[in-house]
């Protein structure tokens, strides 16, 4: 949705979570790169540069890290608008780079440019499961395959919009009308964005998919860790998936999670979020 004389990006209150997340963890992150000047941002699906809440104007993802510290910043946004309009929010920034296209396509031109001893946080937030541009043409928003190339890299941590919400109406249309002419190419969707067909095999059911797709990040990444991000009427929207090689990481993206999930729990908070795999959920209401 956007504001028809601006073209910038409407969001909603869950985005300004997600955003904060996004932020604290970056303060954390210059830390480092004060010490090391290794560090280097990479968002997927940057969006507009600028956004819109209620109206007013607010920095996106892209200028919240660019705003934190000069490092070099790699954005890529697929709808021609947005771009636009991203181009014109970076423009006075030297340490963002802007592409337009897939991100799909365009992570290995970006992974190429970056040295192997660097340090690469990347923001991979799609906003569904599938891109719907002009004239009918549609993409997939994420693949797999994609986030395997990030996680390759030998320095590398991830903060990804499982978009839970799209994987669990698709996976139900699928399971309801195995008969339905746009059921294959659906699940060619699927199997893509999981990057397995087994996925068919599970429940539609929001800890079964982000289980599994966290089983696979963890052949890649030592320490993973969850939040359940909810709508205006608590229905669960997506997972803000984080995940690291690094135990420091995992121990201040966990702090961090916890702030925003705001419940008390009740035992040993080590033993219920281990730094290694901790998922906050919406067991009752705050």
């Amino acid at each position: 949705m956007y504001i028809v004389n601006k073209g910038l990006m409407e969001i909603k209150d869950h985005t300004l979570t997600k955003h904060r997340i996004l932020k604290k963890y970056l303060r954390a992150c210059e830390k480092f790169h004060g010490k090391y000047q290794n560090f280097c941002y990479v968002d997927t699906h940057g969006g507009s540069g600028m956004v819109s809440y209620e109206g007013k104007e607010r920095t996106g993802s892209p200028l919240i890290a660019a705003n934190i510290h000069p490092y070099p910043c790699h954005v890529v946004e697929i709808d021609p608008k947005r771009f636009s309009c991203l181009e014109e929010s970076a423009r006075p920034y030297s340490h963002i780079s802007v592409y337009n296209g897939d991100c799909n396509q365009k992570i290995e031109e970006i992974l190429k440019q970056i040295a192997s001893w660097k340090f690469i946080f990347c923001f991979i937030d799609p906003d569904g499961l599938m891109y719907h541009g002009s004239k009918g043409f549609s993409c997939l928003q994420l693949k797999y395959v994609t986030v395997e190339k990030v996680a390759s890299h030998p320095k590398t941590e991830i903060l990804l919009n499982f978009p839970l919400e799209s994987l669990i109406r698709c996976g139900a249309f699928i399971k309801k009308n195995p008969s339905d002419a746009r059921t294959p190419k659906m699940i060619e969707d699927m199997d893509l964005f999981f990057g397995t067909p087994s996925w068919i095999d599970e429940e539609v059911e929001k800890r079964a998919y982000l289980d599994m797709y966290t089983e696979r990040l963890a052949s890649y990444y030592n320490y993973i860790g969850a939040i359940c991000i909810r709508g205006p009427t608590r229905t669960p929207l997506y997972y803000l998936v984080y995940a690291s090689k690094h135990p420091v990481g995992g121990k201040i993206m966990r702090d961090i999670m916890k702030t925003e999930w705001g419940f008390v729990p009740i035992g040993d908070f080590d033993e219920m979020f281990p730094i290694n795999r901790f998922i906050f959920e919406p067991y009752s209401t705050p």
